[in-house]
């Protein structure tokens, strides 16, 4: 039997989600507190993000008995857990739905079409090859660049290659990979249904609100999570956000 985890973390404090010898990952967070109720498995997930990236949706799974989500959630730090699934299907990715945060205002046209271009470059990915070019939509908030990315799967580091491109292409400067910080998963469609609780959406925002002020790309998990469709999105059965 399989179970998942629908998670959210802020990145910062991770080297990644996976694990890494001797270094905090959101694996190792996730495992630590499983092992406390003596769930002793290897974790996987949907999306591997590289350290420093934020979500608000990413997928943890694993083959054994599903946890407790109040103990759980009570033994992880800068983790939630706020879904859950147990049944005999493997979690899937079907799609995937990112968002990059900049600061300063840029043309959003101007951006889509510099984005759009960078899937053309050889250089787009550090490892790996586009299989599909994602869906992009840019947005201007306040003093933010909002750039948007929706797709099954991205190659290693492919977005924040995208968004240095793009940006280096409008100014002018040199090619540059964006940091980490300002990237979050934001949604994960499954193939497989999840039990959710809606109660947790309060403590998920109060959390991003006392620490986002660290963090420069949680402002893209609190805008998120503030958005009209939070309570449709943390209903029972429901797997996905309608794309912004």
């Amino acid at each position: 039997m399989y179970t998942a985890l629908r998670i959210f973390y802020l990145g910062g404090p991770f080297y990644g989600a996976v694990r890494q010898p001797g270094l905090p990952t959101v694996q190792g967070e996730v495992e630590r507190a499983l092992g406390k109720q003596g769930i002793d498995v290897r974790v996987r997930f949907t999306s591997r993000t590289d350290r420093g990236v934020s979500a608000i949706d990413n997928i943890a799974y694993y083959r054994g008995d599903p946890p407790k989500l109040g103990l759980l959630n009570a033994s992880m730090n800068y983790v939630l857990a706020w879904g859950v699934y147990e049944g005999d299907e493997k979690p899937v990715a079907l799609e995937k739905t990112y968002v990059y945060v900049l600061p300063g205002r840029f043309d959003s046209k101007e951006m889509e079409k510099a984005v759009s271009k960078s899937f053309t470059w050889k250089g787009v990915c550090k490892e790996g090859s586009i299989e599909a070019p994602p869906r992009v939509k840019v947005e201007v908030e306040g003093f933010l660049t909002l750039v948007w990315f929706s797709g099954r799967s991205f190659c290693w580091q492919m977005i924040r290659r995208a968004v240095g491109y793009a940006v280096s292409v409008l100014t002018g400067g040199r090619f540059f990979v964006a940091p980490p910080e300002g990237l979050v998963l934001v949604k994960t469609r499954t193939n497989v249904g999840f039990k959710v609780a809606p109660k947790w959406a309060t403590e998920l925002v109060e959390r991003v609100k006392k620490l986002m002020w660290k963090f420069s790309g949680v402002y893209g998990i609190y805008r998120g999570l503030t958005s009209s469709e939070l309570s449709r999105f943390l209903s029972p059965g429901h797997t996905t956000l309608s794309y912004p």
